[in-house]
């Protein structure tokens, strides 16, 4: 705990300015409204590819089955945890799923929309930073001090 002077002024709390809070909620519009519309891609061909895993599964290959199912729950995963990352953008809570949103969305594969994804994790990722930047900056008041 840090002490100061006691003749220094004390110091007060700055309110994070309304760009600063507003910044994380365009790209969290972006990332949320495309992966919305790759969550109503996902639901039939992950649905169909699932079955067609247990399919295989049932054949014989059970590994192939396997793998084939365990990778299209982790592609649906992928896309269900960056929209609920982006939505916590929209909101301007700049927590870590919001960061683990930003990072996933910057992966080829598991970006919504495949490539298109890329470009609005990346201004993600800047928003995100410039969020914390200017929370960091932010002086906090010291209580009874």
């Amino acid at each position: 705990m840090t002490h100061t002077h006691p003749y220094d002024p004390p110091i007060t709390l700055e309110p994070v300015s309304r760009e600063s809070s507003n910044s994380t909620r365009y790209p969290g519009f972006g990332l949320a409204g495309l992966t919305g519309i790759a969550i109503l891609a996902d639901v039939p061909f992950g649905f169909f590819t699932i079955v067609d895993a247990v399919r295989v599964a049932l054949d014989g290959s059970v590994l192939l089955g396997t793998v084939v199912a365990a990778g299209t729950l982790l592609f649906i995963f992928a896309h269900l945890t960056v929209l609920a990352g982006s939505v916590k953008m929209i909101y301007g809570v700049p927590n870590r799923l919001s960061w683990l949103a930003a990072g996933i969305s910057c992966f080829p594969i598991l970006s919504p929309g495949i490539l298109l994804g890329i470009p609005l994790g990346v201004w993600s990722l800047v928003a995100l930073r410039r969020a914390k930047s200017d929370f960091m900056n932010t002086k906090v008041a010291l209580d009874g001090e």
